[in-house]
């Protein structure tokens, strides 16, 4: 038996899925990926979308801690087979589940070649009742992370404006286009101070990636250095139920907004597709 293709794209899995598969990756570690991740989450639950956050940061997820949850399963299981996706998952509102990793380590099923490509058929094939699902990656390069970003419709790189993330952020985005240059895949900047720095960050970047990949990313969102942030994590919850107006809040509400009028698009784009669809090319495909 041949083993499963981890850089497999999502329409190779089970047809029918309309969720939208966002992945979130950074290219190092403490930039405030797993933070974005759950309070994205919770932003498009917030707009009645129903929304599956997923903690693949085998070797340190805690998206089950800033959820203040109590995941007795997940991920894990889910790669291992043993659990379908929605036995696996854990509410923390209605409307909003976390597939957590609580259980995992590094040398867990889920960071093989056969789980991760398991866990994404799985996620691909079971999600139907979501409208998206947030991955939360670990931080830096590896093939995991690259095989899920296959799986997604959308792969959004965070950094900071930091020497070190820039150079790690830019590393993890040659790495990606080099193994598939046709990935959607944009950048976020985080903790950005004013609308100036924010421009030199991301002119730095493309000019990199102009010069030595001859692709550059779009910007996808830049989130301002707030206190919020801290407030939010300290208290386990989500930066919407401290403080809604501020500015993490409303920034965080309009990259919500912005994914929800993606959604909306790729699906008008799936329907004219499958209208345009020769009967002969639908016979096919069943």
């Amino acid at each position: 038996m041949n083993s499963p293709n981890p850089n497999r794209r999502k329409s190779d899995f089970e047809p029918g899925n309309r969720s939208l598969i966002v992945s979130i990756l950074s290219g190092k570690g403490g930039v405030g990926k797993s933070v974005i991740s759950f309070n994205l989450a919770e932003r498009l639950a917030s707009f009645g979308n129903r929304t599956l956050l997923v903690d693949a940061d085998l070797s340190g997820g805690n998206a089950h801690i800033l959820a203040n949850a109590n995941c007795e399963h997940g991920i894990e299981e889910v790669a291992s087979g043993q659990m379908t996706l929605s036995d696996a998952t854990t509410q923390i509102i209605p409307g909003f589940d976390l597939l957590g990793s609580v259980l995992c380590d590094p040398d867990s099923v889920a960071a093989s070649v056969e789980g991760v490509a398991r866990l994404m058929q799985t996620i691909c094939s079971e999600s139907e009742k979501y409208d998206f699902v947030i991955i939360d990656h670990s931080s830096g390069v590896s093939k995991m992370a690259t095989a899920i970003a296959f799986a997604s419709d959308r792969s959004i790189i965070t950094l900071v404006p930091e020497l070190t993330s820039i150079a790690d952020a830019f590393g993890l985005y040659k790495y990606m286009m080099k193994t598939g240059s046709d990935l959607d895949c944009s950048i976020l900047l985080n903790r950005v101070r004013d609308h100036a720095e924010a421009e030199n960050v991301y002119g730095k970047f493309s000019a990199l990636a102009e010069k030595f990949i001859g692709q550059v990313p779009s910007l996808c969102a830049c989130l301002s250095e707030d206190d919020t942030y801290m407030k939010a994590l300290a208290a386990q919850r989500s930066i919407a139920s401290i403080a809604l107006e501020s500015i993490a809040g409303q920034e965080l509400t309009s990259l919500a907004t912005t994914l929800i009028s993606t959604r909306r698009v790729d699906q008008a784009t799936n329907l004219i597709s499958g209208i345009n669809e020769s009967p002969a090319m639908a016979d096919i495909r069943e």
